[in-house]
């Protein structure tokens, strides 16, 4: 049995765009299980929709970037390039033109852009950014690339180091926001949280100090050549009392 998914739609200036994908289903494979659609005739139905969706919005985009408020008239396109923009169903990839300013409110300046970068600077959606977050918090970064190549639409070369660079950078931005929301005085102690815990781990503590602060010069020393953790252990099992050190 043929089936054949059609998508219509109109964009903001009222021209039509149509699709169609068809898919087909064995009545033979029933006995074994395979009634309606599956995980992967899913994947495949979105990453297509997808496609067509992205494409179009982009290209309308573009369309709206190159209208010059000023004469009202469109800038021309000096050339084209590819950008990839990765989303929950699938990798997009669509032209990437780049749109010069008006030479006729500007002759004196010649200057071209690429619009596109305003959609998606991490050439990654923010709901794929965000799951890609929310599984490598929950479970190696390695299995969450699996778990989302098993049930979406994305290929495995996105590999676990991709979730993990997603993983970190939310995270930063997030704890950017926090320190900007919070008073000065709350601002202040989380901008220098990290430097302090390096600090108190670059810092020896108590008992290592007094071990470090006994007489060494005292104790009987080995022969030259011996670990040197050796002479400070028997050297801090000396009785003797401890002299100041002051830490600067």
């Amino acid at each position: 049995m043929r089936w054949t998914i059609t998508i219509e739609g109109t964009d903001e200036f009222g021209a039509a765009h149509r699709s169609e994908i068809t898919l087909e289903k064995d009545l033979n494979s029933l006995t074994a299980g395979a009634v309606g659609f599956s995980i992967e005739d899913g994947k495949t139905i979105m990453a297509h929709l997808q496609q067509v969706i992205v494409k179009q919005q982009c290209e309308t985009y573009v369309l709206v970037r190159r209208f010059c408020m000023d004469c009202e008239r469109f800038r021309r396109i000096k050339d084209y390039s590819k950008r990839k923009i990765r989303t929950v169903f699938g990798c997009v990839e669509v032209r990437n033109p780049r749109i010069l300013n008006c030479q006729r409110c500007v002759p004196y300046f010649r200057d071209a852009s690429a619009v596109l970068r305003d959609i998606c600077p991490d050439q990654a959606t923010p709901e794929l950014m965000e799951l890609s977050a929310r599984l490598g918090s929950l479970m190696p970064y390695r299995k969450a690339a699996d778990v989302i190549a098993e049930f979406l639409p994305v290929k495995s070369s996105e590999s676990f180091i991709t979730v993990r660079h997603r993983t970190l950078a939310l995270g930063k931005r997030l704890d950017e926001k926090a320190r900007d929301r919070a008073p000065g005085s709350i601002r202040q102690k989380l901008t220098s949280a990290s430097r302090s815990s390096l600090i108190c781990q670059m810092i020896p503590s108590e008992s290592s100090l007094s071990a470090l602060t006994q007489p060494i010069s005292k104790a009987p020393l080995r022969r030259t050549g011996e670990p040197l953790r050796l002479q400070l252990r028997d050297a801090a099992a000396d009785d003797a009392a401890p002299v100041p050190v002051t830490i600067s």
